[in-house]
């Protein structure tokens, strides 16, 4: 192997591992079944945050930047992690409730902490896409309309962040498709990855050459780009419902300055998008219905119950 590939291959590698903390990187196996993607390929770290009140958001942040850039940002974020007063993992939730990793912390330490992290991201540049929606016009319009398995704003959200960044990526000029890191969901985003190739096979040709291949969950404690996802999600939904002056975000004020697009999923694009699901043929027959994976799930978990009542 030359000297070019053998970087190449210790490059992709590395870009394999760049979001985990050192703790679980030092451990990780990898088990390389595909050629590697090009090393010029573009991490999209994905995180949602919904909110009560008002208007009941729910919104998803894209951070997006080259792999080599994540492996530097991973090591700075951890680093501010351990420097005193230490947590182990950053959730905004439990930053701004004082709870979590953040119990017994004064206000001024919380933000001192908020503030260094929000550093490494300003560092690290990534390039930031959000979409979001109002769960109660998502309810008036879409739960009626859509199949069973579609049932939860998650999914609407999901498909079109994985859209618009495919189109952010095309209006600057970026041909690598992005891989897609998002947090872990359970149900609803193995719901959403068993629908992403009907997603990419009826998008535009210069949309489904950007999409990439099948989004990944992993668990955002020890994928940390995952961690500034939350940040910037958080943030972000707090300025929807608050967009004035906000003494909550103060110390993450900084993230508005980074690049990238947003979308509204208004009331009137549920409404289109509802009407379009209805003229699917057959779709009626599926919208009380769970899918087979559905109930293949349901029979599993009975089953399980009915194994653990046994013990």
């Amino acid at each position: 192997m030359c000297v070019q590939s053998q970087a190449a291959s210790s490059a992709s590698l590395d870009a394999l591992a760049c979001g985990y903390c050192a703790r679980v990187r030092s451990r990780k196996i990898f088990v390389i079944m595909h050629t590697f993607s090009e090393l010029d390929t573009y991490g999209t770290f994905v995180d949602e945050s919904a909110g009560d009140e008002p208007g009941r958001i729910l919104l998803m942040s894209a951070c997006i930047q080259l792999y080599p850039v994540w492996t530097q940002f991973t090591e700075d974020w951890q680093a501010v992690l351990d420097s005193p007063p230490t947590i182990r993992h950053f959730h905004m939730t439990e930053a701004r409730s004082l709870t979590g990793q953040f119990a017994g912390w004064k206000s001024i330490e919380r933000d001192l902490k908020v503030i260094a992290l929000t550093d490494v991201i300003m560092r690290c540049k990534p390039h930031v896409v959000s979409c979001w929606l109002s769960r109660d016009a998502f309810d008036r319009t879409m739960r009626g309309a859509v199949p069973h398995d579609l049932r939860h704003a998650y999914f609407t959200c999901f498909q079109a962040i994985v859209q618009t960044v495919a189109e952010y990526q095309g209006i600057r000029g970026i041909s690598t498709p992005a891989d897609y890191i998002f947090d872990n969901q359970g149900d609803i985003g193995m719901e959403a990855q068993l629908w992403y190739a009907a997603m990419k096979d009826t998008a535009s040709l210069q949309i489904r050459e950007l999409m990439g291949s099948t989004p990944i969950f992993r668990d955002d404690k020890q994928m940390l780009p995952l961690q500034a996802a939350d940040l910037i999600a958080w943030h972000k939904r707090r300025r929807k419902e608050y967009p004035g002056l906000d003494g909550e975000v103060a110390a993450s004020l900084r993230v508005d300055g980074l690049p990238g697009a947003e979308r509204n999923i208004t009331d009137e694009c549920l409404e289109g998008i509802a009407r379009g699901i209805s003229e699917v043929p057959h779709v009626q027959e599926f919208r009380d219905k769970p899918s087979l994976y559905q109930q293949m799930k349901q029979q599993l978990r009975k089953q399980q119950r009915r194994d653990r009542n046994k013990k």
